[in-house]
């Protein structure tokens, strides 16, 4: 007799940010065809819910000891697969403990044929003792797929695909890839520590002004508003923010919008870039510090040479990677359309929930 399983999922994230909302709603979405989710949100905001659950039903859990004894319970009788949470470990010794505590459930699970699943981790931490579990853990799941080759590296096995966000069309997309024309350069930064040096900006409005494009400073994370709101009035952009009365959802539509009228996108945020991509602009990392994240998650996706860290770069040597970067657009985005492609092969979405 087959056991109907339901499938257990910790999708917490940064409550106010979009790309923690598309990454794990992409998971989610994975998730349903193998039964009601029964999902941990701790005290996440109804708000952050609503933009991740997107309309599908979940049981949710706002407790971690219930949603343990939940999953146990379910683990016991037969009747429970489990997903490890997407997204940046960066607090290893929490993370560590959390595997721990996991492993005699897991155990249970794959005892009983149930799935266990490790899709879209990023180890960046640096490695301690802690590290020993999470290795543990992830070489007794049945599928490790991470998104980039240093949490490989980290972990000593596993495949790397693609960011989850590259095969993550939203809740309502923009005019999408194929709508010309496009007139925007769409730029999108973190607040916290935010610089931007002199030749930086004017190289930003150079490429602006050469391509005839309009700039727009974008927030797709509340708690960088008052920055980019500074940031767009010193070099004279569009602004569009994120007010406190603005939920995620709106917020999300509003973002793929612009980046769907976008020719590029430049962030130090890999998410911008990958919903800019979606939405069928052409992602360019851009920072003026050490490039610890950007460039290895799009390299992934076989986007090589499409981050800078311009901390000494002159304007026109800026200006100049731009123009290099155009001149790939179309191999660009035949990677980026190969990338949502072999997100779908590692993460495919029921066929019944293509018209969510």
């Amino acid at each position: 007799m087959n056991r109907v399983r339901k499938p257990y999922m910790w999708l917490l994230g940064q409550d106010d940010n979009l790309g923690d909302i598309v990454l794990r709603r992409r998971l989610l979405q994975h998730v349903v065809g193998d039964g009601r989710p029964a999902v941990y949100f701790g005290s996440s905001s109804q708000d952050y819910i609503r933009a991740t659950t997107h309309g599908h039903d979940v049981e949710i859990f706002d407790s971690s000891s219930k949603w343990y004894f939940s999953l146990l319970l379910s683990a016991v009788r037969g009747r429970a697969h489990l997903y490890f949470p997407p997204g940046e470990v960066r607090e290893i010794k929490s993370v560590g403990v959390w595997n721990l505590l996991m492993l005699p459930v897991l155990i249970l699970v794959r005892a009983t044929g149930g799935k266990v699943h490790n899709l879209g981790s990023g180890l960046y931490s640096e490695e301690t003792i802690w590290i020993v579990p999470i290795r543990m853990l992830s070489r007794l799941a049945e599928k490790v797929v991470v998104r980039d080759s240093q949490t490989q590296r980290r972990l000593g096995h596993g495949n790397v695909m693609p960011d989850l966000a590259f095969d993550e069309y939203g809740i309502e997309s923009g005019r999408g890839p194929e709508q010309a024309p496009r007139d925007v350069l769409a730029l999108s930064f973190r607040g916290k520590n935010f610089h931007l040096n002199e030749s930086a900006r004017i190289a930003l409005k150079e490429v602006a002004l050469q391509l005839r494009l309009q700039l727009i400073v974008v927030v797709q994370v509340r708690s960088d508003h008052a920055a980019m709101e500074q940031f767009a009035s010193e070099i004279g952009a569009n602004f569009l923010g994120w007010s406190s009365d603005t939920s995620a959802v709106e917020q999300e539509k509003k973002v793929r919008q612009v980046y769907s009228e976008a020719v590029i996108v430049m962030s130090d945020r890999i998410h911008s870039l990958i919903i800019g991509a979606t939405e069928g602009a052409l992602p360019i990392g851009f920072m003026q510090h050490a490039d610890d994240k950007v460039g290895r998650h799009l390299e992934a996706a076989g986007l090589e040479d499409m981050s800078l860290d311009a901390t000494s770069l002159s304007t026109d040597q800026i200006r100049g990677f731009v123009n290099c970067v155009l001149e790939r657009s179309e191999s660009s985005s035949i990677a980026i359309a190969q990338a949502a492609r072999a997100v779908t092969e590692y993460a495919p979405i029921p066929s019944q929930l293509e018209d969510c």
